[in-house]
């Protein structure tokens, strides 16, 4: 099922131990499709831009477990998997460093 505009919805400030089954029972009205969870933030993909726009409405600012949770339209696609070569060719690794090396 391919993502539309409208129907994928950021969460942020999400409590540190919140889980994918506390978002899922959450916004379980709103026909959620996936969820994806990060550190303190997280995507919801809704079967309807409706449903998204309800979500949002209804659970921007609200408090779960303490923290005012943010909840708005995601911004950008999906995933960045067609990176340009360039993006990648700006990329630099650096290995077998001592452990007591430091940002300077």
């Amino acid at each position: 099922m391919g993502s539309s505009d409208g129907h994928r919805v950021y969460l942020g400030n999400l409590p540190v131990d919140i889980s994918k089954s506390e978002i899922e029972s959450l916004f379980k009205n709103y026909n959620p499709v996936e969820v994806t969870l990060k550190e303190r933030f997280g995507f919801i993909e809704f079967e309807k831009r409706i449903d998204a726009e309800d979500a949002i409405h209804d659970f921007n600012g609200k408090k779960v477990s303490g923290s005012r949770i943010v909840v708005e339209r995601a911004l950008g696609h999906r995933r960045r998997e067609n990176r340009s070569r360039e993006e990648r060719s700006n990329r630099v690794v650096i290995k077998n460093l001592p452990p007591k090396t430091t940002w300077q």
